[in-house]
């Protein structure tokens, strides 16, 4: 039997059921990005993402707060020295000033059912065609999600992205024929 595509666990795992016991072929030329059309099969290789779930037990349940930008920098912040306390509750929503801009926020809970995670990659893989491993660092059920001068709406991705679980459902649903 021929290696297929350089990995004799992905044949062991998917060729057998994908393609049964016969001999594979495919030219070099049939080979585009992670897809190979292997005998007439268009074959979509992909790289996994595998989550430590035994990591879960041991996560923290951190506050989490969804801003208006993008901050080159991966680690802990001080949030809970410098911007929780700064954080000045108005009848309909949170306000803070951050960097000088005026951040409008409000609570936002996931649905029922849900949990957010926030992961962390420990180890780099060494190419780009080797999975990736990450383990859970802290969990969430609600987060701020905060704006530039506006309140956040319903018209905000972010919110929108939401309720779509129970969008989804009412769609999926049984419908009584009446």
């Amino acid at each position: 039997m021929r290696e297929c595509c350089g990995s004799q666990e992905w044949w062991e795992a998917f060729g057998r059921e994908a393609v049964g016991d016969r001999e594979l072929t495919w030219r070099d030329e049939d080979v585009v990005g992670r897809s190979r059309l292997i005998d007439g099969l268009l074959v979509q290789f992909a790289r996994s993402v595998l989550i430590d779930l035994s990591s879960l037990q041991e996560a923290s349940q951190d506050p989490m707060h969804l801003l208006p930008c993008e901050i080159e920098y991966d680690g802990s912040a001080g949030v809970e020295n410098y911007f929780t306390p700064a954080i000045r509750q108005r009848p309909t929503e949170k306000v803070v000033s951050f960097r000088g801009r005026c951040l409008r926020g409000q609570e936002v809970a996931l649905p029922d059912g849900y949990v957010g995670m926030v992961l962390k990659e420990d180890h780099k893989p060494c190419s780009e065609e080797d999975d990736r491993c990450v383990r859970v660092k802290s969990t969430f059920r609600a987060f701020m999600s905060w704006n530039l001068e506006t309140p956040p709406s319903s018209d905000d991705s972010v919110l929108m992205s939401i309720m779509w679980p129970k969008i989804a459902e009412a769609i999926h649903a049984p419908v009584d024929e009446e």
